[in-house]
């Protein structure tokens, strides 16, 4: 008989260690849902680290078109830190930590939406916004993702040099980012990312018009192609200008570039995907549950043979 009751009191251990790991299940699983931030600061001409970002969560919407995000972005330059908080009653500002010899920073369990970054300082004992770089808005669109961005610094135009304009064109779909390289004589000198937050546009400043012999400078941009797309460049002589056009082949690639069918027959082929231990996880959780209640009912049926 007490070789049955501890039978019957092991089983109703193990019962509730089943059901404690099942409920813990989602928990981890929403820790891995959480999304980061990855900031580098790119300034040619002076020291990147020691910056500090701001964001603001100034929307949940994901999918702001490009008319829309320009007109945000001009009530928002106009507007200083509090007021912005104010108006979209943002909890707190989102401080990331000082950037690195690199100009990196990361923010990490920053949830989905659109978001400002701006520079800021400490001004008083209260966060400032300033204008070492260029504001953008960001968007994590994706749950359990590193988001890059590449703020550039916000120099003024210098008398005696030139400015180099880009901007991005997009037919038939258009993905998140893109990266553009300038040239200098055939040597690469800087790049930078066009995204949504900075309206497909950026301004190279500050540009040399001689070389160290006295040559005339010629500058030039080419950018990474991304996959499934042909891209084509105009340049406008008067304003100085490089148009690229990114038009999207019809060859089954999706919106990412990314041909659809090798994506799931590798997801197919390789069992240790996301989407695989998402669903491992949620069958495990009724795995358990399913188990804890036979060991119970068999834990039952030793009781009551023993009475």
């Amino acid at each position: 008989m007490k070789k049955n009751k501890c039978i019957l009191a092991i089983m109703t251990t193990l019962v509730v260690a089943l059901t404690f790991v099942a409920t813990k299940i989602p928990v981890a699983k929403a820790m891995e849902n959480q999304s980061s931030l990855s900031i580098e600061y790119v300034n040619t001409e002076k020291d990147v680290s020691g910056k500090k970002f701001g964001l603001v969560k100034i929307s949940d919407n994901t999918d702001f078109f490009d008319s829309e995000k320009k007109e945000k972005m001009l009530e928002l330059e106009k507007l200083d830190l509090d007021t912005i908080l104010k108006k979209y009653s943002a909890k707190d500002l989102i401080v990331a930590p000082d950037t690195d010899e690199y100009g990196k920073a990361s923010i990490n369990n920053i949830d989905k939406g659109s978001y400002y970054l701006i520079g800021i300082e400490k001004k008083d004992k209260k966060w400032e916004k300033i204008n070492f770089a260029i504001p953008s808005i960001v968007t994590i669109k994706t749950e359990k993702s590193e988001t890059w961005v590449f703020p550039k610094s916000n120099e003024e135009q210098l008398a005696g040099k030139d400015k180099l304009d880009v901007e991005k064109v997009w037919v038939g779909g258009k993905l998140s980012k893109v990266e553009v390289h300038l040239y200098a004589n055939d040597k690469k000198i800087n790049e930078v990312e066009l995204n949504e937050g900075n309206q497909w546009k950026f301004s190279f400043k500050n540009l040399d018009r001689i070389d160290q012999n006295g040559k005339d400078i010629k500058y030039l941009v080419k950018e990474i192609v991304p996959s499934g797309y042909v891209s084509s460049q105009k340049y406008n002589e008067k304003t100085n200008t490089y148009i690229i056009t990114n038009t999207k082949e019809n060859n089954g690639k999706n919106e990412s570039g990314i041909n659809e069918n090798n994506v799931n027959k590798a997801n197919n082929n390789n069992s240790k995907n996301l989407g695989s231990l998402i669903k491992t996880g949620d069958n495990l959780i009724y795995l358990l549950i399913g188990v804890g209640i036979i060991m119970m009912a068999i834990g039952y049926k030793i009781y009551k043979k023993v009475r």
